[in-house]
């Protein structure tokens, strides 16, 4: 395929607005799905799209020339059958509130910085999420989450240590700081890797049905208050 340069400098200057490093590999991949599109027009429009059902940030994960011609079928198939995350409504929507010090609300809020996918929330709507926060423990050897298995539920480590797979094949180790499982906030998508606990540790675990929820207003009631976080696995 012939390279557009004008086409191609839109792509990058878009990418670079939404904070994403400029890949060219990610970059050929959205032109090609752009070109597929029937002359739909601006890309950074198809960006957006990317953005919010998890493909662009997979195609970044994921450059290589398989990957792509993979999550271009992927993408367009997602398209056709509408796979969104959980649907919710100001009437169903209720926000669980778990009680936090300042010294917890600071250093969640540290991490709440990305453009993506917390960009997507104003200041305040990141405190409602903050607070919508529960704090669970994980043992050592349980797995968080699996490779391909659609999740609804991104993880932020507060201690402890986890181990980071795809494939069988180590990729990094997580510690206090370190979330995962983000994109799982704005699309059901499979896991893209699988996340074990090294070490006995606690997350703090950030729901879609929250995210979502906040998303669409901001201002909806909390639920009865609930201190520390309950055990689950």
């Amino acid at each position: 395929m012939s390279r557009d340069n004008e086409a191609f400098k839109k792509i990058e200057d878009k990418l670079k607005e939404l904070k994403f490093s400029v890949n060219e590999d990610v970059v050929q991949s959205i032109y090609e799905m752009a070109s597929k599109e029937d002359g739909e027009g601006d890309p950074g429009k198809l960006i957006e799209m990317l953005v919010e059902d998890g493909t662009l940030m997979r195609l970044q994960l994921n450059s290589k020339e398989s990957d792509k011609k993979r999550l271009n079928e992927e993408w367009r198939a997602s398209r056709r059958s509408g796979v969104y995350s959980e649907r919710v409504t100001p009437e169903t929507f209720q926000l669980r509130y778990y009680p936090k010090n300042e010294e917890t609300m600071k250093f969640l809020s540290d991490i709440l910085v990305g453009d993506i996918p917390f960009g997507f929330l104003n200041p305040d709507q990141k405190i409602r999420l903050i607070e919508s926060m529960e704090l669970i423990e994980i043992k050592c050897g349980t797995f968080v989450m699996h490779e391909e298995d659609v999740g609804s539920q991104m993880y932020i480590v507060e201690s402890g240590e986890f181990e980071v797979t795809r494939g069988g094949c180590f990729l990094r180790k997580l510690s206090r700081g370190s979330f995962f499982g983000e994109i799982a906030l704005l699309h059901n998508i499979p896991r893209t890797a699988t996340v074990k606990a090294i070490s006995d540790g606690k997350v703090w675990v950030v729901e879609q049905t929250s995210f979502s929820g906040i998303r669409m207003n901001g201002q909806d009631p909390k639920q009865e208050d609930h201190s520390g976080g309950s055990e689950r696995e």
